[in-house]
């Protein structure tokens, strides 16, 4: 099951420059097992954020956030990743000095009319939208996509489910209420 990492971090404006350099140095994923492909940018709104439980203030202009997310073959490839090449990238490129806060979530790829295509990562917009509903909401949801955007530019649109084996200690604190809604994100390609 292909599986969503996003990261969501946020950058005072003296640390933009060494950010997006110590970006760079995750290009050796490429050589990792299981890697599929990563894609990220700066937020252009802080009021329209997928993640906005995890932004900076509003009133402050002087934060900007980064947005990396990474698609992985499985659990046990980012698992893999994490136990082992993950901390020597991250020393090496001295990124922790970078930036005041990240948030990390994994997200399961949920079964679709499509299987995610790596090179839906070139395409001129990718949108991502945060949700939290049941199952079967989002499933409408992702159609009424389909339906009415498709002749519009929409190239893909796939639906993941925050995933119960790589929760954070936080989210897995969460589950002690089990509720039947769950976070789910929808990543969509645009040609324009």
């Amino acid at each position: 099951m292909t599986i969503l990492k996003l990261i969501s971090c946020t950058v005072d404006d003296d640390n933009v420059a060494a950010f997006t350099a110590s970006q760079c140095a995750w290009q050796q994923l490429e050589n990792c097992s299981g890697f599929l492909a990563q894609a990220g940018g700066w937020r252009a709104d802080l009021n329209k954020l997928p993640l906005q439980n995890y932004a900076a203030p509003l009133h402050d202009k002087n934060i900007n956030t980064a947005v990396v997310f990474g698609f992985w073959q499985s659990v046990e490839d980012v698992t893999a990743f994490m136990q082992t090449t993950h901390d020597q990238i991250f020393t090496t490129n001295h990124q922790g000095k970078t930036y005041q806060t990240c948030q990390v979530k994994y997200f399961e790829m949920l079964p679709t009319s499509s299987n995610l295509v790596v090179a839906h990562l070139n395409s001129e917009i990718i949108s991502i939208s945060h949700y939290v509903a049941d199952l079967a909401q989002m499933a409408q949801l992702q159609q009424l996509y389909f339906d009415n955007y498709s002749s519009k530019g929409l190239i893909d649109c796939q639906l993941l489910r925050l995933s119960r084996s790589l929760k954070s200690q936080a989210s897995a604190q969460e589950d002690t209420n089990v509720e039947v809604k769950v976070e789910f994100m929808l990543v969509c390609w645009w040609s324009n």
